[in-house]
């Protein structure tokens, strides 16, 4: 990293505290996401945690993108290859679009859709435990990643890595996932908070709840608030730690 001057590595550790500093582990990646943007030049990025019940990747986070309807294809990427022995590494996947161009699913799928072409993955994983992936996007015509950028990613990948690491460790110690029901009855939500938690768990974002609910953003933070307060929750991928999605038949 011969061009990485003063300012370029005093971001860096700037980047590596909020990692460790940031409480909600949701705050920090999407924080990281923004942060990053001073390294690393990219036009879209997303940030995704592993469920290992479903086998699947959740609990996304995206900067200069929204949510899309690919998560199906996500999934069986990640059921082929990411849970199984996975370890944390860097890499350019352009590699293998620019071999297989537009006929592989992933490029279909999501990158025609976005003008993306390039990518840069970061893969983190702990003792063959797969925890997590950011993905970094450029749209055609601009040029691939450097191995200046796969340098600042790899520098990375081993703190965000302890961090996810930590959280899944704090998250499962000598606690089973219980269904929303089962929540409700346990901490005594009502049947309004419930039915917002019931829709956190299927992933659904804050203006959908709202519109789906009828109700105003400031009422639903209150519903998450208390849901929060009851279970003694703190942010929403602990929701995924603690709750099942659907209920048990």
């Amino acid at each position: 990293m011969e061009k990485t001057d003063r300012k370029e590595w005093f971001v860096l550790n700037s980047i590596i505290s909020h990692i460790y500093a940031r409480e909600d582990c949701t705050e920090m990646r999407r924080e990281f996401l923004e942060d990053l943007k001073m390294l690393v030049s990219f036009d879209s990025a997303d940030f995704y945690l592993a469920d290992h019940v479903k086998k699947a990747l959740v609990s996304p986070v995206f900067c200069n993108c929204e949510m899309t309807d690919d998560t199906e294809g996500r999934k069986a990427d990640s059921e082929r290859s990411y849970f199984s022995g996975a370890k944390s590494m860097v890499c350019r996947i352009s590699d293998v679009i620019e071999e297989k161009g537009s006929e592989t699913d992933f490029y279909k799928r999501v990158c025609a859709r976005n003008s993306w072409h390039f990518m840069m993955q970061m893969i983190l994983a702990k003792e063959g435990h797969f925890l997590g992936i950011v993905t970094l996007y450029r749209t055609v015509g601009k040029e691939d990643f450097s191995r200046e950028d796969v340098f600042i990613l790899d520098t990375l990948k081993e703190h965000l890595t302890f961090r996810l690491a930590r959280e899944v460790k704090n998250g499962n110690e000598g606690e089973s996932k219980i269904t929303v029901r089962e929540a409700a009855q346990q901490y005594g939500l009502t049947h309004r908070e419930e039915t917002v938690l019931s829709l956190l768990m299927q992933g659904k974002e804050h203006p959908e709840i709202c519109d789906t609910l009828k109700i105003s953003e400031n009422t639903l933070k209150k519903h998450i608030l208390n849901i929060y307060r009851k279970t003694g929750i703190r942010s929403r991928v602990q929701l995924f730690k603690k709750v099942l999605e659907h209920n048990r038949e």
